[in-house]
């Protein structure tokens, strides 16, 4: 926690010091607190698993593009020969 105790505090008016050392007080608490790291990391995770999605999802895009192009042009070369 923050010194209270510096220079000029003491002559501070009653109502400017209260405020001080709970702005301080919150300060210090917010400091404390892990729930936002926490909150981060999850949006971090979700993010990573959002981009593999996405990358798994195009490649087998293509690739059954791909398969279906292959059958198409099957079927029409043998309906062409018949």
């Amino acid at each position: 926690m923050l010194d209270l105790h510096c220079k000029g505090i003491r002559r501070m008016p009653d109502l400017v010091r209260r405020t001080v050392t709970s702005i301080l007080a919150s300060l210090s608490e917010l400091r404390d607190d892990s729930r936002g790291v926490t909150a981060v990391e999850y949006g971090l995770i979700a993010s990573l698993i959002a981009v593999v999605i996405i990358a798994v999802v195009t490649t087998i895009g293509t690739d059954l593009a791909n398969l279906y192009n292959g059958i198409a042009g099957g079927v029409q070369n043998a309906a062409s020969t018949n």
